[in-house]
């Protein structure tokens, strides 16, 4: 820690007075203009078991869960068992503490790295206001869950890598066992790769302890994995990844797509729309029994909405998934568009996502978002601008170009410099071992978010980036940190550091 931080230490307790302050200030008053935690979302997200198995059915279905990773499912089942009137408000309460507590960690990680204590207080402050970060917390989605999880894990891997000791590393290692078992783009290798790293960095008479730790954590990721593989038929943490690749060739179809299935290089069920009802795919996948579990026999939850936890989308997807590698072969530019159109999503605003799937919230704040995005975000399109299908290529090019929010597409360009070229991140770091540590820790976890999700996903993408928004806001801190402290002193050029 730096004599800066040592001194930024003492004065800290009223900045983070001011902090929590203006975190409850802000989100009463948001309460008092209307926002409101959207319940409604568990009962129609494709993400979540229907609301009666969760209330009446909790264990057998989480057991029987294949869909996605278990504990969204189990933090809200336990809050409507706790609170059966009241889970909402639960919810949304737990959601705005865990919220509180990555805002503070965001800003005493930045502070214990050499950042100007007030210059932190500033940025968070400001990112902390952000509409995007109200509408996500009133959102159920795992959305803003793992934004306070990458948070807390660089709070604990920073406090890790000050003493190497075994206690901040069984945070670290729990947390983001978490995370795998929250977010299903959080693969078990992401947790191993990680996990041999963290034990790579213990000290010496920790090793044994620290090692025994994630060996405990991988085995529970195993237990989830083997569990699906043996018992469901799909050996990840969630069976959707064959249905969620195949938006790129089903959901828009290219013109090279249908003569493939024509000729037989693609199978029948990539001329289907990928989560269309199970009764679709009927005369394309093997017929399976019937198992007297409602988790994975009902076509549908008990409102109507289709349960894509029904046990035959396990061979639904995984039929798509051997068509992924195929698409690419034949068709690469079906490919390359559907990642193309992934990134350029990914680089809007992060409430127009909220702002297309829960309009009632988006509108309360539609002013201070507007005034946000043009700001902060150089754009000034509407919010629900959109292109015409008679516009010219020329046209929807400058609509992409004119949707995009261009201060993130700068920071995240400046990220992945940082993390390609090193030594531009031992300049930033400013000779500290630490603090480079600390923004490999960072930068590996938003690039690894960023390159999965734009390759697998196309249309939610924008808010696949607010996952990462803490993170990224640490980096960009004692980035900009680094670079005032070189202004003030004498100039220091990236080259030099090496």
């Amino acid at each position: 820690m730096t004599s800066n931080s040592l001194a930024a230490k003492r004065r800290r307790p009223w900045q983070i007075v001011v902090l929590a302050m203006v975190y409850i200030a802000s989100r009463a008053a948001a309460h008092i203009a209307g926002l409101r935690f959207d319940a409604g979302e568990v009962s129609t997200y494709w993400q979540f078991l229907d609301t009666e198995l969760l209330r009446h059915h909790l264990l057998q279905s989480l057991f029987y869960l294949h869909s996605q990773p278990p504990l969204m499912s189990v933090f809200f089942g336990a809050l409507m068992k706790l609170f059966p009137f009241a889970w909402p408000s639960a919810a949304y309460l737990l959601y705005c503490v865990a919220g509180l507590f990555a805002w503070l960690a965001i800003f005493s990680i930045a502070v214990r790295n050499g950042v100007s204590s007030r210059m932190a207080l500033a940025f968070v402050l400001l990112a902390m206001c952000n509409p995007s970060a109200l509408l996500y917390e009133a959102q159920p989605l795992y959305t803003h869950v793992v934004f306070c999880l990458l948070v807390f894990a660089a709070f604990f891997f920073d406090r890790y890598l000050q003493s190497r000791s075994a206690l901040p590393a069984f945070a670290l290692l729990a947390t983001l066992t978490i995370l795998v078992f929250w977010r299903s783009s959080f693969q078990p290798m992401w947790f191993v790769l990680l996990a041999v790293w963290i034990v790579h960095l213990a000290s010496l008479r920790n090793t044994v302890r620290v090692a025994s730790a994630a060996a405990v954590c991988l085995v529970l990721i195993a237990v989830l994995v083997l569990k699906n593989g043996l018992l469901l038929g799909s050996f990840n943490t969630s069976s959707w990844s064959g249905m969620s690749v195949a938006k790129a060739w089903t959901w828009s179809i290219h013109p090279e797509i249908p003569p493939l299935v024509a000729e037989s290089k693609l199978s029948r069920i990539s001329a289907i729309q990928s989560f269309r009802p199970v009764g679709d795919y009927q005369s394309l996948i093997p017929s399976r029994a019937p198992t007297g579990i409602p988790a994975l026999d009902e076509p549908t939850r008990q409102n109507g909405i289709t349960n894509y936890n029904n046990l035959a989308y396990v061979d639904i997807s995984k039929a798509y998934f051997r068509d992924y590698w195929k698409v690419w072969r034949y068709s690469p530019r079906t490919m390359l568009a559907f990642s193309i159109q992934g990134w350029i999503d990914y680089l809007k605003p992060t409430s127009q996502y909220v702002a297309t799937y829960d309009a009632a919230n988006e509108n309360i704040l539609e002013p201070f978002d507007k005034v946000y995005r043009a700001v902060f975000c150089c754009r000034t399109l509407p919010i629900h601008s959109s292109v015409s299908p008679t516009d010219t290529f020329h046209q929807r090019l400058g609509h992409a170009f004119r949707s995009l929010c261009w201060l993130s597409v700068a920071i995240i360009a400046i990220m992945f410099v940082m993390l390609l070229y090193p030594p531009l991140l031992r300049w930033a770091a400013g000779g500290s071992q630490h603090t480079r540590l600390l923004l490999y820790f960072l930068l590996v976890n938003f690039a690894y978010n960023a390159l999965l999700t734009n390759l697998l996903e196309e249309g939610e993408n924008m808010r696949f980036r607010y996952e990462t928004h803490g993170v990224v806001l640490i980096a960009t801190l004692i980035l900009i940190g680094r670079c005032i402290k070189a202004f003030r002193s004498t100039p220091e050029s990236p080259a030099d550091a090496t």
